[in-house]
């Protein structure tokens, strides 16, 4: 059985599992979801590094635009979930996802524009089927409480 977040989450984007590309599986949750989703954008972005091929799928399903919201940087900072302790971990986090200043007056022009409340995250369903392999084989227990182990 594969956990299925080495597609979401850890794989290396040019790494496989099951014969089965990290960012293809990445590129193609989020186009499922562009192409599924009513709401009306402007623009998708991705947190790097994960979140990126997702994004550029998302904008093509939806026909908008990618527009790098955040900078990582990453030279010498740890995974920002391995330190042990939450204040060095926001720290780490903080220090590594750099927004663009872009970025900041897009979110405000935005936010004001259409009053946001929410945001609209991909569902597991989506991602199941773009992994292509039955739910039955991916462990997904950490979404949905399921036990396939």
């Amino acid at each position: 059985m594969k956990i299925y977040y080495f597609w979401v989450y850890y794989g290396f984007p040019n790494s496989s599992y099951e014969g089965i590309n990290v960012e293809e599986v990445r590129y193609k949750s989020g186009y499922r979801m562009g192409k599924e989703d009513s709401s009306q954008v402007d623009s998708a972005c991705g947190i790097p590094d994960s979140g990126i091929g997702q994004a550029l799928g998302y904008a093509e399903g939806m026909g908008v635009p990618y527009h790098r919201a955040i900078t990582k940087y990453t030279p010498t900072l740890a995974r920002s979930f391995t330190p042990p302790h939450q204040d060095m971990r926001s720290l780490v986090a903080k220090m590594k996802l750099i927004p663009n200043s872009a970025y900041n007056k897009m979110v405000q022009m935005i936010q004001e524009r259409f009053g946001l409340t929410s945001l609209r995250f991909n569902t597991l369903e989506t991602l199941i089927g773009a992994i292509g392999l039955p739910k039955c084989k991916l462990c997904t227990h950490c979404f949905d409480g399921s036990s396939h182990f």
